[in-house]
């Protein structure tokens, strides 16, 4: 991993949450490894693969499964410090809450032998010299899935948003897009197509654009629009939703559709969301 930067390794108590945790980070384009041999970490950042060649930043997910893990983090640890950033995550949780979720899944505890109290007791007392070394501790005893994500989300993500936005102009005469999370029907605003030096041209077209832009209508629509999508946008992304889909349409979904569209991607890429753009029927009779 020639251009590897930053390691953030994930631990924790079982049934505490380090999946959720390990699922956020790649979320934000981390690469993953869950139950990471804590010994192979060397090999791991040694591979020249191509492949692995431009990979930036990593997570690994580490606990009591792995063999030594407790008795030697911390000489790992400090021979990572001196080539890379380091970062440890330490996810734990109450054990009347770990005993209740253990009830629940009919999962078994690595450490399981036979009573599940001595083992949580037995897990949390290993752990103890390794969240000495936690940048970031989440107690997800009273958090849901969703927390325990934006909680990871504010601490490491860049200034990019998160949610991937894919926006989608469409023609009412083939058919409306049956995976949208949102459609709008932008069929009220002024039509090019009845203008003769415009309707052979798409909404790709400056003219095109200028004539549907500066109208009044579509002033006062897209004001209204954006406060809306403004407002919702970041609920959806606080409810853990990462993709939403924004289907416009007009009457054939080559003219208005299309310069809605293009002003939402302009509108949405200048406030840092991923997007997308798809103008499904643009080449359509």
């Amino acid at each position: 991993m020639k251009n590897l930067k930053e390691i953030i390794i994930v631990t924790g108590l079982s049934g505490a949450g380090k999946t959720t945790v390990l699922k956020a980070l790649e979320d934000l384009g981390y690469h993953c490894f869950d139950n990471f041999p804590l010994k192979l970490i060397t090999n791991l950042i040694r591979i020249k693969s191509p492949s692995y060649r431009e990979i930036k930043k990593i997570a690994l997910g580490m606990d009591v499964r792995g063999k030594d893990f407790t008795k030697k983090f911390t000489s790992h640890l400090e021979m990572l410090k001196s080539n890379y950033s380091i970062k440890v995550i330490f996810v734990e949780a109450s054990k009347d809450v770990l005993m209740n979720r253990y009830s629940e899944t009919r999962r078994r505890h690595p450490l399981f032998e036979g009573n599940l109290e001595k083992a949580l007791n037995k897990e949390k007392k290993l752990l103890e010299p390794v969240r000495r070394y936690a940048n970031l501790t989440i107690d997800s005893s009273k958090l849901n899935v969703h927390d325990v994500k934006n909680i990871t989300y504010h601490k490491f993500k860049t200034k990019n948003k998160l949610l991937y936005i894919h926006l989608i102009s469409f023609g009412y005469k083939h058919g409306t897009p049956h995976d949208a999370d949102i459609v709008f029907d932008v069929r009220f605003l002024p039509n090019p197509y009845f203008v003769k030096s415009l309707k052979n041209h798409t909404g790709l077209d400056h003219k095109v654009k200028k004539f549907v832009l500066e109208e009044d209508t579509t002033k006062i629509f897209l004001d209204h629009f954006m406060r809306l999508l403004d407002y919702t946008l970041p609920k959806h992304e606080a409810e853990g939703k990462l993709n939403l889909s924004i289907a416009i349409g007009c009457t054939g979904g080559k003219h208005r559709s299309v310069v809605t569209v293009e002003y939402l991607k302009d509108y949405f890429t200048k406030k840092n969301y991923y997007v997308k753009t798809e103008h499904r029927d643009l080449g359509k009779k």
